[in-house]
């Protein structure tokens, strides 16, 4: 089988994007029933540093992804043509049409759908309605779809009408945990207890809701540290900005850290000696800051937003969004926990954690290749 990967993003990579792309690539790259993969990156900065393909992977750069980007798609039909793939994987909802060979894609982005207008900024509320429209066309003109929760299947049945037959449902893995994690610089030698959370600062994450039950827990003289990973892109430098005003208003500046973007070691170290670790997120399609801080062994609370309990199971405790004071009892209830039972749960997570792997993602991932081709094999000869 000959594969053609297309990452048909606008130039950037997100962190889990990285991951995913790089451990995917390695094991399919062992396949034996893959025989070359050609792999396309968009010509950027950014991902110029992001991923290693490794030497069984041919990569070649091209122009970043745009709805109207024509000249993109000529060059990748040209590049097709030259390769000649059994199969043409888009593992991102990016409309792209391709007659000689099944087109399979994964639907990853899942904020325009379910959480596309409530505090975005307008220019990120017109892209999401642009991205609904390249989503759910890209989707439907897709050979199969691969769903990477029970979520992501349920909602392209009852919301985009795709047929069950022609979606699978494979999960991402995890690798083995970090060893002598780094400690960030952004955070204090002082700061021994705390609890972390972790990705974009966005509305969608729902920061709101564990820096009010911060305030909660103030107002009743418990003080612990919030460390907040990750970044703001440009579109949500103000979001960003009345996060931070509303912290100094509260006066909750001593109590909340901005890390920044952080390494995988550094990230290692927050998730392998925090107190607990917070998701607070209002939509997501999967959750893997939630399987990485399950596999560190974290304490974990959780929204109970889809998809999060899918993914934590019974090694998180919930509490029901937009509802502070309920968090910060979940907090309490960790924090006060004996060492027996923090042991227990750690335990939890990591035994949750290691029901996901990526071994079984790339082998049912080719075996989504594999139906694609043999239907599209069927549509042909008809």
């Amino acid at each position: 089988m000959k594969l053609a990967v297309l990452n048909l993003t606008a130039g950037g990579m997100s962190g889990g994007y990285k991951k995913y792309m790089y451990y995917l690539l390695k094991r399919l790259s062992s396949n034996a029933v893959i025989t070359e993969i050609l792999c396309t990156v968009p010509t950027s900065s950014q991902t110029n540093q992001s991923v290693d393909y490794n030497s069984h992977t041919k990569s070649i750069e091209v122009r970043p992804y745009s709805v109207i980007n024509h000249k993109l798609n000529r060059e990748l039909r040209v590049i097709l043509d030259e390769f000649s793939p059994d199969i043409v994987y888009v593992p991102i909802e990016r409309f792209f049409s391709y007659e000689k060979a099944p087109i399979v894609m994964m639907l990853q982005n899942m904020e325009p759908f379910v959480y596309p207008f409530s505090g975005n900024p307008l220019s990120e509320k017109l892209k999401n309605i642009l991205r609904i429209a390249n989503t759910r066309k890209a989707l439907r003109r897709a050979d199969r779809i691969i769903a990477i929760s029970e979520f992501v299947q349920d909602l392209l049945i009852t919301k985009m009408c795709i047929h069950p037959e022609k979606i699978g449902l494979v999960y991402h893995g995890i690798e083995k945990k970090v060893e002598d994690p780094e400690r960030p610089a952004s955070v204090p030698a002082t700061c021994e207890k705390f609890l972390f959370t972790a990705g974009s600062i966005r509305p969608a994450r729902g920061l709101e809701d564990v820096l009010s039950a911060l305030k909660y827990l103030a107002d009743q003289n418990i003080n612990i540290p919030l460390i907040i990973a990750g970044s703001a892109d440009r579109a949500m430098i103000n979001y960003r900005e009345k996060l931070l005003n509303w912290v100094k208003k509260n006066e909750l500046s001593p109590n909340v850290i901005w890390a920044g973007s952080l390494c995988e070691s550094e990230m290692a170290w927050c998730y392998q000696n925090c107190s607990a670790f917070v998701m607070t997120s209002k939509v997501e399609s999967f959750g893997q800051i939630a399987l990485e801080a399950m596999n560190n062994g974290c304490q974990c609370i959780s929204s109970d937003n889809p998809c999060l309990p899918e993914i934590f199971g019974n090694s998180a405790i919930y509490y029901k969004p937009r509802d502070e004071k309920e968090l910060s009892l979940r907090i309490k209830e960790v924090l006060s926990r004996n060492e027996f039972d923090q042991i227990s749960a750690s335990q939890r997570a990591i035994t949750r954690a290691s029901q996901f792997s990526w071994d079984i993602c790339a082998e049912k991932t080719v075996e989504q290749f594999v139906l694609a081709i043999e239907e599209f094999k069927r549509k042909n000869k008809g």
